[in-house]
């Protein structure tokens, strides 16, 4: 049920053209992978998504250390480190990825309520609002520091 209405909502916000941006591009793209694997219907169109990543993470990786990313380059330490405490998922209720797959399966779990549902999606929306944040303001970042000169 929910993958078939997830695949076409994915493609049609994906578009057809332009870069994907994603943080640690290497797991959404294993995603997008299952999923091709689980749909005939639209193979295809999820693999050509594939070339259109573009990932922060390999340039951060490779030009900037911060003592803050505590030897982590993962968003959660970079972010915050980079550009303040407001860019910190401390204090959510889902704060990585880990906890959010275990919210997800919870939420489409048959025996979970409508109210601990409700919970769980603005919990969700709140970690993935968060990491949206994150990952367009450390782009804006490294585009800032690109501009400055030598």
């Amino acid at each position: 049920m929910i993958r078939a209405s997830f695949d076409p909502a994915l493609l049609g916000a994906c578009g057809t053209k332009g870069s994907i941006v994603a943080y640690f591009a290497t797991f959404e793209k294993k995603r997008i992978e299952e999923m091709a694997g689980f749909s005939a219907k639209y193979r295809k169109r999820l693999e050509a998504l594939l070339e259109r990543f573009v990932d922060p993470l390999d340039i951060v990786r490779e030009s900037v250390y911060h003592v803050g990313f505590a030897g982590s380059f993962s968003l959660k330490a970079v972010a915050p480190a980079l550009l303040g405490d407001s860019l910190s998922y401390e204090g959510l209720n889902v704060a990585d990825g880990g906890a959010a797959q275990r919210a997800f399966t919870e939420l489409i779990a048959e025996t979970t309520s409508e109210l601990r549902r409700n919970e769980l999606k603005r919990d969700l929306l709140l970690y993935c609002e968060q990491d949206t944040r994150a990952m367009v303001e450390t782009v804006k970042w490294l585009q800032s520091i690109d501009q400055e000169p030598s």
